[in-house]
């Protein structure tokens, strides 16, 4: 799931020349979140 959205938000960052290494980063801490979600 974190890794869909990371790819997703990497894409998006790319294209605006932020690069991928931000949309991981963010992709990361969203799937951190979804599993703490699903864990509760």
């Amino acid at each position: 799931m974190g890794m869909i959205f990371g790819a997703g938000i990497g894409i998006i960052f790319s294209s605006t020349g932020l690069g991928l290494p931000i949309g991981a980063g963010v992709g990361l801490v969203f799937g951190l979140l979804f599993n703490q979600q699903k864990i509760k």
